[in-house]
């Protein structure tokens, strides 16, 4: 009995070996594709009080870096990621930055599509600029100590109307706020009497002494329907000042109104 038993045993094992023998192998699972970074430089010169941006392709969800590596004279200027829009980088977020060899900014595109760079300026020289930007997958970056971000849907248009009254020789300015970097439009839509009064129209930033008009936002102009005054500003409080230019004999009352992000 013992030996029929060991037998039977011996030849159940021999039957699981030749079954397993025969059987398929199992495949290993397909490892999963790694996304390959792309490295785009771009170069320009910076104007006074201006905005130079920068389009890119995002082709999968992943992570983003930029780095301003070379500004020259050396200035702090605006940096900043968004959507392009409009004639311009409606961004989504921005800092102040300079050049440097370092990551000034780093965050997540959610989705795949356009984004831009922009860069701003509010000083008077002419800065030539280089730009590197580098796209990544989001898990190279984790642990970067710069700037992090997830990029989100594009701020809207805001218009803002402001009414006042300028005296002779005098100026009268309004003063908003930017809450996101982007394109500013102004119009001076109203200016009496008389009814085709020329009045200076500007932008600038207050301050105790007023509203100090930035260089190259300014302009002369009657009232009208159609924008007479546009530009690309950071973030930040703004004013738009209204002045008498010599053309007025009496007080003027006007109607302005400012389109901002």
């Amino acid at each position: 009995m013992e030996g029929t038993m060991k037998s039977t045993i011996i030849a159940l094992l021999c039957t699981a070996l030749l079954t397993a023998g025969c059987s398929d192998p199992v495949a290993p699972p397909a490892p999963t594709p790694v996304a390959p970074s792309v490295t785009e430089t771009f170069t320009g010169t910076l104007l006074p009080f201006g905005h130079n941006f920068h389009q890119f392709a995002v082709a999968q969800v992943g992570g983003i870096k930029v780095s301003l590596t070379s500004l020259d004279p050396s200035a702090v200027v605006g940096l900043g990621v968004g959507t392009p829009g409009q004639g311009t980088c409606i961004a989504a977020t921005s800092i102040a930055a300079v050049a440097g060899s370092t990551v000034q900014m780093s965050g997540t595109a959610t989705v795949k599509g356009n984004f831009c760079v922009s860069i701003m300026n509010r000083i008077i020289s002419i800065v030539p600029i280089v730009l590197a930007l580098a796209l990544t997958a989001a898990a190279c970056h984790k642990n970067s100590s710069s700037t992090t971000t997830t990029m989100t849907p594009s701020p809207t248009q805001t218009t803002e109307t402001f009414n006042g009254t300028v005296a002779v020789r005098g100026s009268a300015s309004n003063n908003f706020t930017v809450t996101n970097s982007g394109r500013v439009d102004v119009t001076l839509t109203a200016a009496s009497p008389p009814a085709a009064v020329v009045m200076g129209l500007g932008v600038g930033t207050p301050g105790d002494a007023g509203c100090t008009v930035l260089p190259g936002a300014s302009t002369n102009t009657p009232a009208g329907t159609a924008v007479q005054l546009s530009g690309t500003v950071s973030a930040g409080s703004l004013c738009v000042k209204i002045y008498d230019v010599g053309n007025q004999a009496a007080p003027v009352t006007y109607t302005v109104t400012v389109t901002h992000f």
